[in-house]
């Protein structure tokens, strides 16, 4: 499920991993970001954004200009938060690290765990520094890439 991803497939993005499936969430968080979007603001400028529902797991919002404020951050977090209560799912920050397990399911650990699962070749899901387009196209690393990016 996308929103505008073509628009904003370069841009950089913000990640909420969720705490389970938003399979049955998908039409609500679409619907609730659409408006969201159109109104956001930084600092009384507009601030022009997309999203992506990835995997049924992870909500992508990518935004143009490529600096927003603070403010305009904070405003995305909150509302977050106040959807993610609203739906029963919470956020998963960076305490936690995604990955798929071997029947192909998204599994999320703390990053003790998962530096004994990457020994074993665990791919993790990319959380930070990326663009829509690079995190929709490459969510998972190559097994070559995965040494210089894991935690």
């Amino acid at each position: 499920m996308t929103h505008k991803l073509q628009t904003f497939a370069g841009y950089p993005c913000l990640i909420f991993p969720a705490s389970q499936s938003l399979e049955t969430h998908t039409d609500e968080l679409t619907e609730k970001l659409s408006s969201f979007l159109q109104r956001w603001e930084s600092h009384g400028s507009p601030v022009q954004g997309g999203f992506a529902i990835l995997e049924n797991r992870f909500v992508v919002v990518a935004h143009r200009p490529l600096e927003i404020s603070g403010c305009s951050r904070d405003d995305l977090l909150f509302f977050m938060r106040d959807i993610g209560q609203s739906i029963g799912v919470e956020w998963l920050g960076a305490v936690r690290v995604f990955y798929r397990d071997s029947d192909g399911k998204i599994q999320n650990v703390d990053r003790l765990k998962f530096k004994q699962l990457a020994k074993e070749g665990v791919n993790v899901f990319f959380k930070k520094g990326r663009t829509l387009r690079q995190f929709f196209f490459n969510g998972e690393p190559k097994k070559s890439d995965r040494k210089k990016n894991v935690c």
